[in-house]
């Protein structure tokens, strides 16, 4: 059906994907699980396993230098970001399931209207970008009068420069 749509108004599906279609992006779904998953954990009696499992800290040893793999904690701290949720206040928050469930839904949908207007935003500033006037060329050639914009042009031009005027050496 979307394939119809695009070849019969000739729309590039991008619009489409920006305009008219409402369905959240899987990134966002999966954050909107995650953050309804956690709400679910936290109303949990504390003796059991899966609410033990996420939110416990580091018993033994240390985390490893350089990029770390993120747990959790980190993961949800991430989507709470996303969300407009606040970090100090969502276990208050999850504790009453309707008003968490309407804060998930709603910070779902806040960040996919985000997202759209940043790409619509970049897509716009990528197009204005490839219509501008070039750049003056600044940088001249030292051996001839020719100017380039830029210093890989003019080491190209160097390379040519040598390679035409060299002479075989004789022995």
């Amino acid at each position: 059906m979307l394939g119809i749509l695009v070849r019969r108004t000739s729309i590039p599906l991008r619009y489409l994907q920006f305009s008219f279609v409402r369905h959240l992006m899987i990134h966002t779904v999966l954050m909107q699980s995650r953050l309804c998953w956690a709400g679910h954990v936290l109303c949990m009696p504390d003796h059991w396993l899966p609410k033990k499992l996420p939110f416990r800290e580091l018993q033994h040893g240390k985390r490893s230098l350089g990029g770390q793999k993120k747990r959790f904690k980190d993961t949800l701290k991430v989507s709470l970001k996303a969300f407009n949720i606040s970090y100090n206040s969502w276990e208050q928050a999850a504790m009453k399931r309707r008003k968490w469930r309407a804060a998930v839904c709603s910070g779902a949908e806040s960040h996919e209207a985000n997202r759209i207007a940043a790409a619509e935003q970049h897509r716009k500033d990528r197009k204005s970008s490839a219509f501008k006037s070039p750049t003056a060329a600044t940088i001249l050639c030292p051996y001839c009068t020719r100017t380039f914009r830029a210093r890989i042009g003019l080491i190209s031009h160097l390379c040519s420069l040598r390679d035409r005027f060299s002479q075989p050496q004789d022995d």
